[in-house]
């Protein structure tokens, strides 16, 4: 939880410290718009996480069929790992972009890239137009959107902040729970090029209405001038005083060695229930029931977080699903 070591103000201007600390904390809406801003963040990982999850439907297809003998299952996993990539590399430098643009310009910048991926996509033809499409622009566009909606009800909820955030991130288990069935039932339906193209309207017309949602915090979107501890200067630029905080490099260690492994058993889920003796609707149903089991263990887990602590959640979290993985 954010908090203001206010105790120590002794002069007048810690004085002032300290009130603008008080009244900095007591100007969170808790509430208010600020659920539509969690429901903007929900739609936005209810589509770009949703349909992430459902990468492994498309990959098993496209092996055994589309694209049967002109690409190894090696060189198609980076297809999916390559949109995994591309979404998250950039956020460093999203949080600049969003300084000098405004986060309504690079959602909608977004909320247009990630559909047009899917669109173009399906009109590929060979692996490395997969890559540019699937890969990349979809990567792009995610990338663009996500970062923005995630960081906004953070302005809105600081008691009750674990839950938005687990509500907000619940968008992406329900995603998935209706991108798996619905994308095995349109390919069986219309083929694989349509359903792409659906799945693209239909992202389109999601993401568009998170824009609309998405608003700022005025009171809480940037600390006050009396709490600032950064020039203006350096507002435009990447805060690298980070990288010497030992807490820092060992959380960040820790993120990178757990989402190394996060998407990996949905995106094989489908073609390994194929190798075992189960047919490819089996294999959405499973990715649709394991992603909508994760949306309640999402929300559960960010309310539990408000009251049991972050760090010991964020414990229970990383550990228990590693050990069911290797069970």
């Amino acid at each position: 939880m954010f908090t203001i070591d206010l105790s120590a103000a002794k002069s007048p201007a810690d004085s002032a410290l300290k009130h603008a600390g008080e009244e900095f904390l007591q100007s969170f809406p808790e509430g208010g718009y600020g659920w539509l801003v969690v429901l903007s963040a929900f739609l936005v990982n209810f589509v770009l996480l949703g349909y992430a999850f459902t990468w492994g439907i498309y990959q098993a297809l496209y092996l055994t069929d589309v694209y049967k003998g002109q690409i190894t299952t090696f060189q198609l996993t980076f297809v999916g790992g390559l949109t995994t990539a591309v979404l998250f590399v950039p956020g460093p430098f999203l949080g600049v972009l969003n300084q000098l643009l405004g986060f309504r310009l690079l959602m909608c910048a977004g909320a247009i890239l990630q559909p047009l991926g899917l669109l173009l996509a399906s009109w590929a033809h060979s692996p490395w137009q997969l890559y540019l499409t699937h890969g990349v622009l979809v990567g792009i566009g995610s990338g663009l959107i996500f970062f923005p909606s995630v960081f906004l009800p953070s302005q809105w909820f600081l008691k009750r902040r674990g839950l938005a955030t687990g509500i907000s991130v619940a968008g992406s288990g329900i995603g998935g729970l209706v991108f798996g069935p619905l994308t095995r039932a349109l390919i069986d339906a219309v083929g694989f090029r349509w359903c792409l193209r659906y799945v693209a309207i239909g992202s389109f017309i999601i993401l568009a209405i998170s824009v609309l949602l998405a608003r700022e915090c005025e009171a809480t979107k940037r600390p006050l001038d009396t709490m600032s501890v950064v020039s203006q200067t350096k507002q435009h630029t990447i805060d690298l005083s980070l990288l010497k905080s030992a807490d820092f490099a060992a959380l960040a260690m820790m993120a990178t060695l757990v989402t190394l492994g996060f998407l990996a058993p949905l995106y094989l889920l489908p073609s390994y229930t194929t190798f075992i003796g189960l047919t490819a609707s089996d294999g959405a149903l499973f990715v649709g029931l394991s992603s909508g089991i994760s949306a309640i263990g999402r929300i559960s887990l960010g309310f539990a977080a408000d009251r049991l602590g972050v760090v010991n959640m964020l414990f229970v979290c990383a550990f228990f699903p590693g050990m069911t993985i290797l069970l």
